[in-house]
């Protein structure tokens, strides 16, 4: 089989941009399982017991057992907190037992779990409080202990556990009043609820910054749902299922401390208002003085979290979004929302819902530019290419798949002139990417997700000077995750996770001038992708701390590509480590195998190098030393 000859011109002298660490940030939505389980180390659903059933089954995500009809269970709301909890009124016949249950719990066998309950009793309550955990095979009983006249926090631990999926019940034995709320039963090993090894990886991939909670989900979430000890349990109402809001702002803020990124909020333009997102500023930044600041530190967190980045609005010229509007509508609204937290705090940089040529006219972000109150940050969305239609995987949407960076970039800069033509500094987020639509979610876990992935990463680098976030769409789970975790807790990560954490462990600090010459090929149109002309090989130079790192992606699916750097001052630099990921165009990662990850490849001694088809590339090169 031919291969592909391919010459990369570095120009040492001339930077292109800078490269914001931010550019490999990640994207949290409460969307596919994204949070629970896939950040959320929890058993059971519904702990507050917040969602009511029927006549026979007061709670809907609870089953319940008493001995007969004087044991009474109902769910009541709090007096003195927001929320609701779950009442058993017992009598005590011939040893009867009163209990809520929840079935197919799913556990890791041999590992140990808390549980834990907050529960009341009347003064004259006899009898005894515990949690039954059993399988087919195995049953667990765990006291649990209380005091009469008052709400305690009540927790135990279940040393291990053989079964993968049982029944969890909290049981009351004698006579009298039980009030139970937040029932937890999670892994003794979590890092604050998260499942240890999703921090690790989270981390390890040096993502910068996170945004949170949406995406689409963002126009129907209230802020005040996610705070406090009573949290709401509420409908999804645009990805559908529950939400028990249990991971809200508070555990957000600690979940970016652990994994080392700053925090990105996303607020609700769909059904908020101006003043709910305001209060979010507040509760977020302001002074344990201010109202919600106050509240804040009530809920255990004196300190301003100082959040930065505030993006109002999430594709709010699509048809599918709670708020969707016209461009006079949004821009109008935008600059109440803007100039409502702003007041809060002036030093926040607000990013304003943008638009590509192919989701909405590009005029909407003209009528942007032309506000008095301007957007500090201009947001966009770029995944590809979208193709909804059942296409047979074949070549076409291969290489119109891989190539849509090309059409991407373009998209960035023309975006930049807009900002630039209205006198605004051009600062763009990309808070939204991925690939996307390709036939199947299997494909998007693929090597050819990660090649189209790697090289929109590096238009990114290329247009540094003027991308300063960019949000992969999503972190767990979720889109096609970079990290896809089941409800055991087994982990795995796409080779997606891989590219980005090739380029963002690189720590490169500025993109270099880089000239590609090789084999292209032509696009007519496949989904939004049409009419454009695409090298097989992807590069980009970038000044490191000490020396250089020369990336390179090759697009072809069959041909390996013989690369040959050049460029003046080229010469003097000895090629130090080649990392790589690589595949078939198909291939994927798997709980129990992952194929597609980074590998160390020995170096030649020359300027030239052999690229495999379908992969990822790494090189690292330092000045030779000269006695």
């Amino acid at each position: 089989m031919d291969k592909i000859n391919a010459q990369i011109k570095i120009d040492l002298q001339k930077r292109i941009g800078k490269i914001n660490p931010n550019i490999f940030g990640g994207f949290v939505e409460f969307i596919r399982d994204c949070v629970n389980p896939g950040i959320q180390a929890q058993v059971l659903t519904d702990r507050s017991f917040e969602t009511v059933g029927d006549t026979e089954q007061p709670l809907k995500y609870w089953r319940c057992e008493r001995i007969n009809d004087t044991c009474v269970i109902s769910v009541k709301e709090h007096t003195a907190e927001p929320g609701k909890y779950v009442e058993l009124n017992t009598i005590d016949h011939f040893g009867g037992y009163v209990a809520v249950y929840q079935r197919n719990c799913r556990f890791i066998p041999d590992t140990p779990y808390v549980v834990s309950l907050r529960v009341y009793t009347d003064q004259q309550f006899c009898g005894k409080i515990s949690c039954k955990i059993s399988s087919e095979n195995n049953t667990y009983i765990l006291p649990l202990t209380f005091q009469a006249g008052a709400w305690i926090q009540t927790s135990t631990i279940l040393k291990s556990i053989n079964d993968r999926e049982a029944t969890v019940a909290f049981i009351v034995e004698g006579e009298g009043v039980v009030q139970m709320d937040d029932a937890s039963v999670c892994p003794a090993e979590t890092v604050n609820g998260v499942w240890p090894e999703v921090v690790e990886r989270v981390k390890s991939l040096k993502c910068g910054i996170l945004r949170f909670p949406g995406g689409c989900f963002a126009d129907v979430y209230d802020w005040r749902d996610g705070i406090g000890s009573e949290r709401a349990f509420k409908e999804n109402l645009h990805w559908g299922g529950m939400e028990d809001n249990s991971f809200g702002t508070d555990e957000f803020m600690v979940f970016c401390k652990n994994v080392c990124c700053e925090p990105m909020m996303c607020i609700n333009f769909g059904s908020g208002t101006p003043e709910l997102a305001a209060s979010w500023v507040e509760y977020c930044n302001g002074s344990v003085k201010t109202e919600y600041g106050a509240m804040r530190a009530k809920n255990g967190h004196p300190e301003p979290y100082g959040v930065h980045y505030w993006e109002i609005g999430n594709e709010n010229y699509g048809d599918w979004e709670v708020g969707n509007c016209d461009a006079e509508t949004f821009s109008k609204r935008f600059a109440e929302f803007a100039n409502a937290m702003k007041t809060v705090d002036p030093s926040i940089d607000i990013i304003a819902c943008g638009t590509n040529e192919y989701d909405a006219p590009m005029d909407w972000n003209d009528r942007l530019m032309e506000l008095p109150v301007k957007p500090d940050v201009l947001a966009l969305h770029l995944y590809s290419p979208q193709c909804r239609e059942q296409i047979p995987q074949g070549d076409d949407i291969y290489y119109a798949t891989v190539g849509a960076s090309v059409k991407f970039e373009r998209i960035i800069q023309d975006a930049a002139r807009q900002m630039q033509a209205a006198g605004v500094p051009a600062r763009i987020a990309v808070s939204e990417w991925n690939a996307m639509y390709i036939t199947s979610s299997y494909r998007e876990r693929t090597m050819e997700a990660a090649v189209f992935n790697a090289c929109l990463m590096l238009s990114f680098m290329r247009c540094g000077d003027v991308v300063e976030i960019a949000n992969f769409s999503d972190l767990v789970n979720g889109w096609e995750g970079a990290c896809i975790v089941n409800d055991y807790g087994e982990v795995y990560s796409t080779p997606s996770y891989y590219a980005i954490k090739l380029f963002s462990n690189a720590e490169s600090k500025y993109a270099l001038k880089t000239e590609v010459e090789s084999e292209r090929y032509f696009v007519k149109q496949v989904g939004h992708i049409r009419d454009i002309t695409v090298s097989y090989i992807d590069a980009l130079a970038c000044a490191a701390e000490h020396g250089i790192n020369i990336l390179v992606v090759n697009r072809d699916k069959n041909r390996c590509a013989e690369v040959q750097f050049v460029g003046e001052g080229i010469s003097e630099y000895l090629l130090k480590s080649h990392k790589m990921i690589s595949g078939t165009a198909y291939e994927r990662n798997t709980y129990k195998q992952e194929r597609c990850t980074i590998k160390d490849i020995a170096v030649p001694s020359g300027k030239t190098v052999i690229v495999p088809p379908c992969s990822v590339n790494l090189f690292y090169a330092e000045k030779e030393e000269t006695s």
